[in-house]
């Protein structure tokens, strides 16, 4: 065989999953093909149960009841020299925008959407594009990513397994509604924003009592608790801040059970026998990998979501079918652990165990640094590109010969690459290109190889 063209990984970010089952919770759903439903990563206290077949009609003293009074009054929050009103902050097609300082120029998509299809991207995912729990921290994410997101969403290879969470189903409509254009305009502002501390991780056996607002659990004033059971429960650090403000400063503490984070720890840095160790495609500190998404620090509620949604195959996009196989043997505990230790990487970490030591090799996962000579999965790609004698048709450095395309300049992605190598064209195939399995564990190597080389300088 001639040569496989390098190629690729996009590995999609963290699932949603975990099977926690809180004391509250009830039986896991008749839908639920592996254990119980993790309820509270979609903001739910108790299990879905079947779809309705036909629509909830509201009581009719619920609706008779007189609308309430609007407020008004002019709001602040610290640090911003700005004020609103409650409808103004809460305006679906031009959100308050508390510190227009913190980021670049949001795009008219961002900041107003486009009536009446599209609310503005800045109303959930705020402008420094951190977002809550009920939705996703899309900052700093690669805009190759994003748009294969929008596009699954679009096409219905993205849903919830939870079938009320009601925002999956306005993100399938807005990217319905949006073109290509405003699509790639959106992921090229977030993709220039950077991440940052925004979840504190507090390992215990006891959690405030909370209440449930828009799918992000809140918490009761007073001082009443309760066992934490198998979850994690995050909530904002200052409720008024988050849920009426809607201020783009304030965080949120994630409750996790103790001894989550040490257990993570293993199976994110290693896989513990069980999975694949995150580094190899999220990079050696999870903070991303070219196409590959950063995973380290986002909210425990949102990557447990993906895990979950990728096991029950509700998330079933280009890229999710490399997923499959990493979570398919995780438990509920595991996924609970592996969230927990995600997102005490972006931050402080509060917990009873001691902090978390930095990423290890992968050294247990199918690409080892010692088959390749090197931990970075650019360094791998490269091995694998030489090893498979790839320049032979596309040159020593993937400029391209006579018998073989250009890879520096190719105008493929990621997800064009990884479909191209795991069927290649008939002339590609009469040449010698072997087909490379998506479960080859060459595929994430060669496509973090040429991904890295595609923007390479002439």
């Amino acid at each position: 065989m001639r040569n496989p063209i390098g190629v690729l990984c996009l590995l999609v970010l963290f699932v949603s999953v975990i099977r926690a089952k809180p004391p509250q919770q009830a039986a896991k759903t008749p839908d639920d093909k592996t254990g119980d439903t993790p309820s509270w990563a979609y903001g739910f206290t108790t299990p879905a149960g079947p779809r309705p077949t036909t629509p909830n009609t509201p009581p009719a003293a619920a609706a008779a009841a007189a609308p309430a009074q609007p407020d008004n009054s002019p709001k602040q929050v610290p640090g911003s020299t700005l004020t609103f009103t409650r409808a103004q902050i809460g305006d679906r097609f031009g959100p308050a925008d508390w510190y227009p300082g913190d980021h670049p120029a949001m795009p008219d998509v961002v900041a107003h959407g486009r009536k009446p299809d599209v609310w503005a991207c800045g109303l959930c995912h705020y402008p420094n594009g951190k977002g809550r729990p009920e939705n996703a921290d899309v900052a700093g994410l690669p805009v190759s990513y994003f748009v294969q997101t929008m596009a699954d969403f679009k096409n219905g290879a993205r849903k919830s397994t939870d079938w009320r969470k009601a925002n999956t189903n306005n993100m399938i409509g807005f990217a319905k509604a949006m073109s290509d254009d405003e699509i790639k305009t959106v992921a090229q502002y977030f993709a220039g924003l950077q991440a940052g501390p925004w979840i504190k991780v507090v390992e215990t056996d006891t959690v405030p009592k909370t209440r449930v607002n828009g799918g992000m659990f809140l918490t009761l004033e007073g001082s009443e608790r309760e066992p934490i059971g198998q979850r994690i429960i995050e909530v904002p650090e200052k409720t008024e801040a988050t849920e009426v403000l809607r201020d783009a400063h304030s965080g949120f503490i994630a409750y996790a059970p103790m001894g989550s984070i040490k257990k993570g720890e293993a199976l994110v840095t290693n896989g513990a026998g069980k999975t694949t160790a995150c580094g190899v495609c999220h990079g050696a500190n999870l903070q991303g990998l070219g196409p590959v998404p950063g995973i380290a620090g986002r909210s425990p509620s949102y990557l447990g979501r993906q895990l979950y949604d990728m096991q029950q195959g509700s998330r079933n996009g280009v890229w999710s079918a490399l997923m499959k196989p990493v979570v398919v043997n995780l438990t509920n505990d595991d996924i609970v652990a592996i969230v927990a230790y995600l997102a005490s990487r972006g931050g402080p970490a509060v917990a009873a165990s001691s902090a978390p030591s930095p990423i290890a090799s992968p050294a247990a996962s199918p690409v080892t640094a010692s088959s390749t000579g090197g931990d970075s999965l650019v360094a791998q790609g490269r091995a694998r590109y030489e090893s498979y004698k790839c320049y032979d048709c596309h040159g020593k450095n993937g400029e391209g010969t006579d018998d073989a395309p250009d890879l520096v300049g190719t105008h493929l992605d990621a997800a064009g690459i990884a479909k191209f190598l795991q069927k290649p064209s008939a002339d590609a195939d009469g040449k010698g290109m072997p087909t490379i399995a998506a479960s080859s564990p060459d595929l994430q190597p060669l496509v973090a190889y040429v991904m890295s080389i595609k923007s390479a300088p002439r």
